[in-house]
């Protein structure tokens, strides 16, 4: 019975590990590809990118806090074990785009529309990840 009991913390702690790296893919392309071009992605990190350009306000922090909504709707509507995925996956998220920030400074690619490409590609890559380990980022993927 013990065995059982830490293969499966070890299957957690791997997934978890899994959608940080998903999430850490995401975030440097978010700072290194679309916001230098600034491009925009999809959903609250969208949102959240706009609010940047005009205000200066960490991107992170700002999608943390548009969430907050919706992580109350999930806690409400899907039940505590999803929600508490989806915050960790949030959190981890929104940690990660703030402290990959400094990567704005390192814009690689001065083309836009190859900017608009490496950042679809990599963002897909991160987020294909995490969905791939049934997590979450946040936004408007809890709703789906």
């Amino acid at each position: 019975m013990k065995y059982l009991h830490l293969h499966v913390l070890e299957n957690r702690a791997l997934r978890y590990a899994g959608i940080a790296l998903g999430c850490f893919i995401a975030s440097c392309s978010i700072n290194t590809f679309l916001v230098p071009a600034h491009l925009l992605t999809g959903g609250a990190t969208g949102i959240a990118i706009i609010a940047y350009y005009l205000t200066g306000l960490p991107i992170g922090l700002q999608t943390f806090l548009y969430n907050i909504p919706l992580l109350v709707a999930a806690w409400r509507l899907l039940g505590r074990s999803y929600t508490i995925d989806v915050v960790i996956g949030t959190g981890i998220f929104s940690v990660f785009l703030d402290l990959t920030r400094f990567l704005n400074a390192y814009a690689p690619v001065q083309d836009i529309m190859l900017s608009a490409i490496f950042g679809g590609v990599f963002n897909g890559i991160g987020y294909g990840i995490v969905f791939r380990l049934n997590g979450s980022t946040g936004g408007f993927d809890i709703i789906g």
